[in-house]
């Protein structure tokens, strides 16, 4: 995912700003050139997926917090500890009071 279309120029954008994909080798000589900048792009490694229907019934039984309202420079964060809390922050007053939920729910 990245968010410097004007350097790659290439790239799927899936959210005003935010690209996914792109040429890879590219990439690859920008960053070892150090012309992109950490904060300009983020990494996911590994995989994630769902039986059939599972993710549609996740979704009608509201486990899932579904918002097209995100904040670009959270999306590229560095800060895996606060992640989670900032974006349900900028859900707004709906959802803030889940952000001081501790990690662990016995400690609660």
């Amino acid at each position: 995912m990245h968010r410097c279309y004007n350097k790659l120029n290439d790239g799927e954008e899936i959210a005003k700003g935010i690209y996914w994909g792109g040429n890879f080798e590219a990439l690859k000589i920008l960053v070892n050139n150090k012309l992109i900048d950490p904060s300009e792009i983020k990494f996911f490694i590994g995989y994630s997926g769902w039986g059939v229907e599972q993710l549609k019934d996740e979704l009608n039984g509201n486990t899932w917090i579904v918002s097209d309202t995100y904040n670009a420079d959270v999306v590229f964060s560095d800060d895996e500890e606060d992640l989670w809390r900032e974006v349900i922050i900028n859900l707004g007053p709906k959802f803030a009071h889940v952000s001081n939920f501790p990690s662990n729910p016995n400690l609660n």
